[in-house]
């Protein structure tokens, strides 16, 4: 079962590897500019599954261990500033893939899919406008999928807009909507945005939906550590849905909801950013539901895997230091 893992991380690295070259490639032929790409990895070692009954929880012999892989490319489509009112308009793109892959033991029943993949391509437009207020629209589609079969059920849409006021150069706060397709229809969500600098060493930030497919929280308050290192903690709540082939009772949405809790230490040398973090995976739950948004309230049973440790480091390279 070890060595299975193992070859599973060398496939899933070589598939990211590939697609680290394919993406950049497929940029800069659009002759668009690559500002960052990133790639990280996540691990949460053997973890106890509890299965759903009619009578609450119950637990099992069953364990599963769990490999996050993500790659995020952020790329510059244009940028307008007018000299004489110093307004802004940027337009700008990200590309995000996440990919999950689980190894069961002691499963009577294969009731987890073994591997998940999660992606968006996002546009982003940023505008100011007057009175220190900005204006953000942001679009995104991707392909969530156990990749047993892909068609139209596993393309997931998201899109919405926030106004932005800048109190001043250390507090931005913005608010707005946000829509998802996640149960075949539009379902709008609120979104939330804090930039605050806390004198010159600390910094809180909120991102509602944050840089990552599904529907995402980051909450984090950062510590500088002199010129190039920080110290964080943060809270990234989040749950992504997929389409799965092989679902539950015709039930073939998978949402997986995820509570991360942490510290994250990371350290700038020149272009390059390299960041290590570790902390609690408080909450990892799976539920099957049908795409409908009439079912959206029904109770379905939840799959968990026990509260558990999680490491992860994160590597990347900046194009732009003017980002």
């Amino acid at each position: 079962m070890a060595c299975m893992e193992t070859i599973l991380m060398r496939i899933s690295s070589l598939i990211f590897s590939i697609a680290v070259v394919v993406v950049c490639s497929t940029l800069s032929a659009a002759q668009g500019r690559v500002k960052e790409v990133k790639f990280g990895d996540l691990y949460v070692p053997d973890s106890k599954y509890v299965m759903p009954t009619d009578a609450g929880n119950v637990k099992t012999g069953s364990r599963t261990r769990q490999h996050r892989q993500t790659l995020f490319v952020a790329m510059d489509i244009s940028t307008r500033i007018d000299t004489a009112s110093g307004k802004i308009r940027l337009w700008n793109a990200n590309v995000i893939a996440d990919y999950l892959t689980m190894s069961h033991e002691n499963y009577s029943v294969n009731v987890l899919p073994e591997s998940l993949l999660a992606s968006a391509v996002m546009v982003q437009h940023y505008r100011s406008l007057r009175n220190k207020w900005a204006f953000l629209l942001l679009a995104s589609a991707g392909i969530n999928s156990d990749l047993e079969r892909v068609d139209g059920n596993d393309i997931f849409v998201n899109g919405g807009g926030l106004f932005i006021k800048s109190f001043s150069p250390r507090l931005s706060v913005g608010f707005g909507l946000f829509v998802n397709n996640n149960f075949g229809s539009p379902l709008p969500w609120p979104a939330l945005t804090v930039n605050w600098q806390v004198g010159g060493k600390y910094r809180l930030d909120i991102n509602v939906p944050d840089r990552a497919p599904g529907l995402s929280y980051n909450i984090s308050f950062t510590r500088k550590l002199g010129s190039t290192a920080d110290v964080a903690v943060f809270f990234r709540p989040g749950v992504t849905s997929y389409d799965i082939e092989g679902g539950q009772d015709g039930r073939r949405l998978l949402n997986n909801w995820q509570i991360p809790i942490g510290l994250r230490n990371g350290r700038n040398l020149g272009a390059f950013r390299v960041a290590a973090e570790g902390g609690l995976m408080a909450l990892r739950s799976f539920d099957y539901a049908k795409k409908d948004l009439s079912k959206m309230f029904d109770k379905n049973p939840y799959h968990h895997l026990r509260a558990n440790f999680f490491i992860g480091l994160t590597a990347g390279y900046t194009f732009d230091k003017r980002k």
